[in-house]
């Protein structure tokens, strides 16, 4: 068996499907710059206004050379477009990069960028994730990624959640396929509020594995959304279902784990 090792709001699952729907990096070209991955896929448009408020004005994205630009003021080494850009409800734009810093080693970068006079400057930027492969012989390490927005706590103020699929390799084992899930909240300051796993495949057992499936919905009453995660499992023609619920915290405006009952994988075998 694999393991893990205001008012009433509807509940809305998560629109991001199984793993096919990430989407794959582009190879990275010299001087850092990249063709969209998906140059037909628009950017989602920022959820609508609750009843009684007014949607702050969204100026629009920046052109890839725009957050090319802007990106490269705060990060070092040649970046690759790993996902569409990202409105935000607020006017800012959120951009995911594949950060490529050695010839088994990259990382996986979200930069917010705000516009002043007509110019993208990067105003804050956080690590999502990183992996080192030096086991694969044809370049750093590959990522897929979905990003996207929505103010998901309800508190008035977007976030952005970004998934991303990368491999990892436990010391005396074979190579894994790991999705993570992280929402980062934006104000006052960029900053994980949400962190976990959703789907864990032994690459050499690929009919044993644990897929995820999401959605946000008030479980609480307390007006915010929180986040439930229905696990299945399956391993040697069993199947296992585990629920973990994420209850949001006003007071640290983040999401906490209560009472899991799937628990996170890890290299402990």
């Amino acid at each position: 068996m694999l393991t893990a090792c205001s008012g009433a709001v509807a509940p809305t699952a998560d629109p991001l499907p199984e793993d096919p729907i990430l989407v794959p990096e582009a190879d990275a070209v010299p001087n850092a710059e990249v063709e969209p991955v998906d140059a037909t896929r628009e950017p989602e448009a920022p959820p609508p206004a609750e009843q009684g408020e007014t949607a702050a004005p969204t100026k629009g994205s920046p052109t890839k050379t725009q957050a090319l630009k802007a990106s490269k003021a705060v990060l070092k080494g040649k970046l690759a477009l790993l996902a569409p850009i990202v409105p935000l409800s607020d006017g800012r734009a959120a951009v995911v990069w594949r950060n490529f810093t050695g010839v088994s080693e990259a990382s996986v970068e979200l930069v917010v960028l705000a516009q002043t006079d007509g110019v993208w400057a990067a105003q804050s930027h956080e690590a999502v994730t990183g992996a080192s492969t030096p086991w694969l012989d044809d370049g750093p390490p590959p990522f897929a990624v979905t990003a996207r927005s929505d103010d998901y706590d309800d508190d008035g103020e977007p976030e952005i959640l970004v998934r991303v699929r990368v491999p990892e390799m436990c010391p005396g084992g074979g190579p894994n396929t790991i999705t993570e899930m992280k929402i980062f909240d934006l104000n006052p300051t960029l900053e994980p509020a949400l962190s976990t796993e959703l789907r864990h495949l032994m690459d050499a057992y690929p009919e044993e594995a644990t897929k995820a499936k999401v959605t946000h919905e008030d479980v609480d009453g307390d007006g915010h959304r929180d986040v439930k995660i229905v696990y299945v499992s399956k391993s040697e023609g069993v199947s296992d279902t585990a629920t973990n619920v994420w209850r949001y915290v006003p007071e640290k405006d983040a999401w906490a784990l209560h009472k899991p009952e799937y628990e996170r994988w890890g290299c402990d075998w």
